[in-house]
């Protein structure tokens, strides 16, 4: 009951294992649920909070206190158990930020259409990725050190502006976001989902704006709190 503004990991496979990974790493509030005894034991080996049960449960959901969570990651064997998941997830949030897996073609709409926000296909992600490896090298090893955080000092990072931060109602050419942080504004995605790349100076900074960057873990940090 103590668990708000957390995510929810459904499913610890493969893919649940590494979700849960950068969770952690990134000290954010999350628990894992798997019907597997073996899986769970080991999520908590790592200290990881998790739970046993069928994640597509309402009753299971509620344990993990879904009416207070964030987000929900729905990576569980088969597309049918996280199209269950993601129904069930949506009745018992209506807010809820919902990213599901999808595995076979024709899912992903199915999933879109009962409440699912995000719907990733890692077969075609990884099909994307072989191909900008193959033809982008440098800009493939920039984004992928960048989003993982690895190697480098830098962090690819997704920035709420909250309503009556410094930041809300500021031209970006007056806020100090490249003068004094040193970070680089990729992009701006407005409340309505239109995505703005690289951002003019003269673009307006709005309570709902969301700020694609890239800057150092010290610099983002920083950022974040004049957000909020």
């Amino acid at each position: 009951k103590l668990l708000k503004d957390h995510y929810i990991v459904c499913g610890y496979g493969r893919m649940g294992n590494v979700v849960a990974g950068e969770l952690l790493k990134r000290k954010l509030p999350f628990i894992v649920i798997d019907s597997s005894p073996s899986a769970v034991d080991t999520a908590r080996a790592r200290g990881i909070l998790a739970i046993q049960g069928n994640a597509g449960d309402e009753d299971v959901l509620q344990r993990a206190n879904i009416e207070r969570a964030r987000g929900l990651v729905a990576v569980a064997v088969s597309d049918a158990e996280n199209l269950f998941i993601t129904i069930t997830a949506r009745s018992l949030n209506k807010n809820l930020l919902i990213t599901s897996r999808a595995e076979t073609k024709g899912t992903e709409q199915k999933m879109l259409r009962v409440g699912a926000d995000k719907v990733v296909s890692p077969y075609m992600i990884g099909a994307y990725r072989l191909v900008s490896a193959l033809l982008q090298p440098a800009v493939a090893h920039f984004i992928e050190m960048s989003s993982l955080e690895r190697e480098m000092d830098v962090r690819l990072e997704e920035i709420n502006v909250r309503e009556k931060s410094s930041l809300d109602g500021t031209v970006l050419k007056n806020t100090p976001i490249r003068s004094k942080l040193g970070i680089i504004v990729i992009g701006v995605e407005k409340r309505d989902g239109k995505m703005i790349f690289n951002p003019p100076p003269d673009q307006v900074i709005e309570n709902g704006d969301k700020l694609i960057t890239i800057g150092n873990f010290e610099q983002t940090e920083k950022l974040i709190q004049m957000a909020s």
